[in-house]
């Protein structure tokens, strides 16, 4: 990011909700836009570096009417950056009403943006969980016409996202096009996923009711979905 020119800007790059509250209480806009690139004070936050009480100007910034959704020139959101530098952020833009719909310039919504960042699994886990909970379109395309799914299957990291692929079939993503992934190819030859998750079921059951003579099959078949992580491998 630039150097911003606005001193409620460089209040919100050094997280300093002291300055942040005058610069509002002198009426500056808790919307102003630095130029060129039309960075707001929630960008500076959510893409800045560490520093400050920056939950605290976040908290201030939305208490005096910041719009959550606002882009910058490239239509990047403050949700956008929180994803890439600041992810604990991304609760807190959702809970303010924050849109994981939202689109780039380059049609990238939340769901894309978290395949552009170098987080390990939990952490990227836990962002998909929690922009499907807000909405999230798992099946919305990018300018290239790839969903978030197929997004993170171009990244050719397939040790590191192929537990999320179960999130989002059971959120209702299309099976992704153009890919030889076996997990993949075996949805597709069950003729979905949520056929594919039954199928697995009745096998691994099938497998375990004999050892289990004195319980009825129902509860073995429950047990087993419970602990065997159906439909996920």
């Amino acid at each position: 990011m630039e150097v911003p020119s606005l001193p409620i800007h460089r209040a919100a790059t050094s997280g300093d909700v002291d300055a942040l509250r005058r610069a509002l209480e002198d009426g500056v806009s808790p919307n102003a836009a630095d130029p060129p690139y039309g960075f707001t004070p929630l960008h500076y936050l959510c893409g800045g570096v560490e520093g400050g009480d920056r939950v605290a100007c976040i908290e201030l910034l939305i208490a005096s009417g910041a719009n959550v959704n606002v882009g910058n020139s490239a239509n990047v959101t403050p949700l956008h950056w929180a994803i890439l530098s600041h992810p604990e952020f991304v609760p807190l833009l959702l809970d303010a009403g924050a849109d994981p719909n939202y689109t780039t310039n380059g049609r990238q919504s939340a769901l894309h943006y978290v395949f552009m960042s170098d987080y390990d699994n939990l952490r990227v886990k836990a962002m998909v969980q929690e922009l499907i909970r807000a909405g999230g379109d798992v099946n919305l395309t990018n300018q290239y016409g790839r969903t978030p799914l197929e997004a993170a299957i171009f990244t050719r990291n397939v040790g590191m996202y192929h537990k999320l692929y179960p999130i989002f079939f059971r959120a209702g993503a299309a099976l992704p096009t153009g890919t030889d992934i076996a997990y993949v190819q075996k949805i597709r030859a069950a003729g979905g996923f949520k056929r594919y998750e039954r199928n697995h079921l009745n096998a691994i059951t099938a497998t375990f009711v004999p050892k289990f003579p004195r319980l009825p099959p129902e509860m073995v078949r429950r047990v087993v979905e419970y602990a065997f992580h159906v439909g996920d491998y």
